[in-house]
């Protein structure tokens, strides 16, 4: 599995010189869902837009990116934040699996680090040489190339899932050998424990004076999740006062959006496009 993180840096540092991207979009893998193909929709058309997620971010993750963008000089107009009602603000940093510039390791040190991990697991050196040789997925590689670069657009760094042409296709099939994921869900709306510590409270309160510096147009997204579990009510006023209530858009809990099991996809983890569309038009509306 590509590094998202990685590769999303990479791109960035490969187009940003040509397209000066100026408007970004930036959380975990649900993240995805929201693509810089639909969200130009809402914009003006002068805006250079870039995907940059990265797998299991970490709030701490999305704040080095920022502070990482400001530093190379570009503006920032717009923003889309997506905010895992169930992660974001709990996930540990790990600076291992984000880019050595992201993470303030040196080029050799981050390079070592992952050599000697790769070097852990024999099957992988097996399947990188087999793969390598004869370019075909087998059987024992569940593991193993995930996600190819021909995934990604090449500019945006928007990542082509191919669950929404499946739904699309064929939603009986899709569905149907994981319905049991689906599982009951309580009738009585849970509100999750407080998340935003101290440090995170410095991080958001840094974030918010790079985004007045570039009078940036924010949109904090606390996404839709399956379990119904409602973004804690005292994180959520915190996110209002630093960034205005305009800015702060809450699908958790328990919604139209969230009732609708087929607005997830079938690991019930990650919501689908559609989905992410939808939230887009609400918020832009």
């Amino acid at each position: 599995m590509l590094n998202r993180s990685y590769v999303s840096t990479e791109m960035f540092l490969k187009n940003n010189r040509n397209e000066d991207f100026d408007s970004f979009i930036f959380g975990s893998s649900r993240s995805i869902a929201f693509t810089c193909e639909e969200w130009e929709k809402y914009l003006t058309p002068d805006c250079s837009l870039f995907s940059f997620g990265a797998w299991n971010e970490s709030f701490e993750g999305i704040y080095r990116k920022i502070q990482f963008i400001d530093s190379m000089g570009n503006r920032i107009k717009n923003v889309v934040i997506v905010v895992d009602a169930d992660m974001t603000f709990k996930r540990e940093y790990n600076k291992v699996n984000d880019h050595y510039l992201i993470a303030g390791l040196n080029f050799y040190e981050f390079h070592v680090i992952h050599f000697f991990e790769f070097l852990r697991r024999p099957w992988l050196v097996l399947a990188c040489v087999d793969y390598k040789l004869f370019n075909e997925r087998r059987s024992y590689m569940k593991d193993f190339v995930g996600m190819r670069i021909d995934d990604i657009d090449p500019i945006n760094n928007d990542w082509f899932i191919n669950s929404e042409d499946l739904i699309l296709k064929d939603s009986l099939t899709y569905y149907s050998a994981s319905l049991d994921k689906f599982y009951e869900r309580s009738k009585t709306e849970i509100e999750s424990e407080i998340q935003i510590s101290t440090n995170d409270s410095l991080m958001l309160q840094k974030i918010n004076s790079i985004f007045r510096k570039h009078k940036t147009e924010i949109k904090i997204i606390i996404g839709p999740l399956y379990d119904q579990i409602k973004f804690n009510n005292k994180d959520l006023k915190y996110l209002q006062i630093i960034f205005g209530e305009e800015s702060i858009f809450d699908f958790s809990g328990i919604n139209s959006m969230t009732e609708n099991k087929f607005n997830f996809k079938n690991d019930v983890n990650h919501y689908r496009q559609r989905t992410a569309y939808q939230i887009l038009k609400s918020v832009y509306k």
